[in-house]
């Protein structure tokens, strides 16, 4: 496994930037990886498109604009391509007023969509875009090896990325991971450490038999054991439980758009739930009320703004900025404007 498969396709946070260096285009490739660069005008409130065909699974690609104005800039599949005008869920958006950048790992092979959108304003804006696409050379092998211990080293690089991804969102202390065979491991009580079970993937192939789902568990228990530790760094409750944990994790998914996903998740414990071996508690487990618990929360369109009033003391400004300018279907926006105000 290449570590870069088990985040599939979090995104990660646009930043606002300093002023970059203009390129001229450009569009190269070799071997497994392929980069394209132009510059452009999009008139005001108009859109502009660029499109990029038959990415591959797990494709780790990344995106550099750089703007001299105002724009947002939208990841699209087709379903949600063809939805346009209307409004969508992207795979990934970003805003900045002078360069944004962002990565994310494709999680369907297929065609996609880069929107650069300047339907807010009056005015046209210049932009050089930059993309660039890498493909493992194992191709989509890697999906069905998560977990592997042989790749510690490589697993361990890609958590690194994420957390540095996951700060530009929120506001946290520096995590440790660490991996190891878990089965009986419990949840580690320092708020800076994170356990990673090397068995988790394995097992959830083993269940699933797809490795585009066990892909999803894995991602889902590895955010539910980082979002254990952001709980207790930001001191949520003194008698933190695990439904407040899985219920943080679903947050997580569902701000990420990734709520598609979960369903994964309850299908692998469901199966879990059936054959499970005496040891093999701990990180990688869930009872049957917790699972009923998870289910209900699935369920719930109500979730992520009954805890936006907590998270949003926990998100990096330019997180709350770019929220309060281009709201999603959680958001609320009064409590996004009052969290800015007080800083």
């Amino acid at each position: 496994m290449r570590g870069a498969g088990f985040l599939e396709a979090f995104l990660v946070a646009a930043m606002t930037l300093g002023s970059g260096v203009w390129m001229a285009a450009k569009a190269e490739a070799g071997g497994d990886e392929q980069s394209a660069s132009l510059t452009s005008e999009v008139g005001a409130g108009q859109q502009h498109t660029t499109r990029l065909r038959n990415l591959p699974r797990g494709a780790d690609l990344d995106v550099d604009m750089i703007t001299d104005g105002d724009l947002r800039i939208l990841v699209l599949n087709e379903d949600q391509f063809a939805k346009l005008p209307g409004q969508v869920q992207p795979l990934v958006t970003g805003t900045g007023d002078r360069r944004i950048g962002f990565q994310v790992v494709i999680p369907a092979s297929g065609t996609y969509f880069l929107v650069v959108d300047n339907s807010g304003s009056s005015e046209a804006r210049t932009f050089t875009l930059s993309v660039r696409a890498r493909v493992s050379g194992r191709g989509n092998e890697r999906s069905g090896q998560i977990g592997d211990p042989e790749d510690r080293d490589g697993t361990l690089q890609e958590l690194q990325r994420f957390q540095s991804n996951l700060q530009q969102t929120f506001v946290f202390t520096e995590l440790t991971f660490r991996m190891t065979d878990c089965w009986a491991q419990q949840p580690s009580d320092d708020p800076t450490t994170v356990t990673f079970c090397t068995d988790t993937g394995p097992l959830a192939l083993q269940r699933l038999g797809d490795p585009g789902k066990a892909s999803d568990v894995v991602s889902f228990i590895m955010l539910r054991e980082v979002g254990r530790a952001l709980l207790k760094q930001w001191e949520y409750s003194s008698s933190l439980g695990e439904d407040d944990v899985d219920q943080f994790a679903v947050v997580l998914f569902v701000m990420y758009g990734q709520a598609e996903r979960l369903a994964s998740i309850v299908e692998f414990f469901e199966t879990f739930g059936t054959d499970r071996q005496e040891g093999t508690a701990g990180v990688i487990d869930m009872p049957p009320q917790r699972l009923e618990n998870l289910t209900r929360w699935l369920r719930d369109p109500d979730l992520v703004r009954q805890w936006q009033p907590f998270v949003v003391r926990h998100l990096q400004t330019a997180t709350l900025r770019v929220l309060a300018r281009h709201p999603r279907d959680w958001t609320v926006v009064e409590e996004i404007e009052q969290e800015l105000a007080r800083r």
